[in-house]
C-alpha cells in the first residue's frame, strides 16, 4: 500500500498538468475570435499610443453612383467643333466634313445658344446652316458634363453641277437640329477650357425640287430629271470650348 501512493499522486499531477495545458491552449485559440466578435466602441477604438483625439484618422464617406452638382451656377462659352456628317436625300448619300462654332449662355441647368456650321464641297454639293438652340446642361460631380439640345436653323443647300444650269442651284430650307454631347472642363477656375464630343442630327422640314438636264445632240434628246433637295444628316464630332463659368458646389 505504501508503494502505491506515490504512483497515484504522480498520476494526479500528470492529469492536472494535461488539463491545465488543454485549458490554456483552448483559451489561446478562443481569445482572438472573441476580440474579433466584440464591437468596437469609441473608447476601445482609440489607440493607447495616441494621446490626442485629433490624431485619430477619420475615413472619408464615399459617394456611390452619379451625382449632379446641386448648384451649377452660370456660364458663358465659345466653342468650335469639327467632325464627319452624312446627308441622305433623293440624289443619294453624301459624306461631308463639318466645321462650326457656337456661342452659349447658361444659367443653372438651362442653356441657350447660337450655332453656325458648314461642310466641305463634295462633288460640288455643300450646305451651310445658321440657327439657335435650347437645351439642358447636366454637370456630374467628378465625372463628365452632359448636354442635350434641340434647335431650329436655316440651312442653305448648294450644288454647282452644270446640269442644274450655269450657276447650279441654291435651296434654303428650315431644319430641326438635335445635339447630344459630353465634355469635361480642364480646370476649376473662373476661366477654363473644355474638351468633348457630340452626336448631331439635322432634319430639313421642307423639301424642294430642282430640275436638271445634260447631254443631248441634234439626233439624241437630252436626259432630263429632277432632284428633291433636302433630307436628313447625321454626324459625329469633337468640340473645343473656352468659357467663363461659376463652379457650383
Amino acid at each position: 500500500m505504501r508503494q502505491g501512493r506515490p504512483v497515484i499522486a504522480r498520476g494526479c499531477v500528470v492529469r492536472r498538468v494535461c488539463v491545465l495545458g488543454a485549458t490554456g491552449l483552448l483559451c489561446s485559440l478562443l481569445t482572438p475570435l472573441a476580440e474579433a466578435a466584440t464591437p468596437l466602441t469609441p473608447e476601445s477604438a482609440a489607440s493607447p499610443a495616441v494621446s490626442e483625439p485629433s490624431a485619430v484618422m477619420i475615413q472619408p464617406v464615399r459617394r456611390r453612383g452619379f451625382e449632379l452638382v446641386r448648384d451649377p451656377g452660370w456660364g458663358l462659352g465659345l466653342s468650335a467643333h469639327t467632325g464627319l456628317s452624312v446627308l441622305n436625300q433623293s440624289g443619294g448619300m453624301r459624306a461631308h466634313a463639318v466645321v462650326g462654332g457656337a456661342l452659349r449662355v447658361r444659367y443653372s441647368y438651362v442653356q441657350l445658344g447660337v450655332l453656325v456650321e458648314g461642310t466641305d464641297d463634295a462633288a460640288g454639293e455643300r450646305w451651310r446652316a445658321l440657327g439657335g438652340t435650347a437645351g439642358i446642361f447636366l454637370p456630374y460631380r467628378k465625372w463628365l458634363d452632359m448636354t442635350a439640345e434641340v434647335g431650329v436653323s436655316q440651312r442653305a443647300h448648294r450644288d454647282s453641277d452644270p446640269r442644274y444650269g450655269a450657276d447650279g442651284y441654291r435651296v434654303d430650307t428650315p431644319a430641326l437640329t438635335l445635339r447630344v454631347g459630353a465634355s469635361d472642363r480642364t480646370s476649376g477656375s473662373l476661366f477654363g477650357a473644355r474638351l468633348g464630343g457630340e452626336l448631331f442630327c439635322a432634319i430639313d422640314l421642307s423639301r424642294k425640287t430642282r430640275s436638271w438636264e445634260y447631254g443631248g445632240s441634234e439626233s439624241v434628246p437630252p436626259t432630263r430629271g429632277t432632284t428633291r433637295v433636302g433630307g436628313v444628316s447625321l454626324g459625329i464630332g469633337v468640340t473645343v470650348a473656352f468659357d467663363l463659368a461659376q463652379i457650383g458646389e
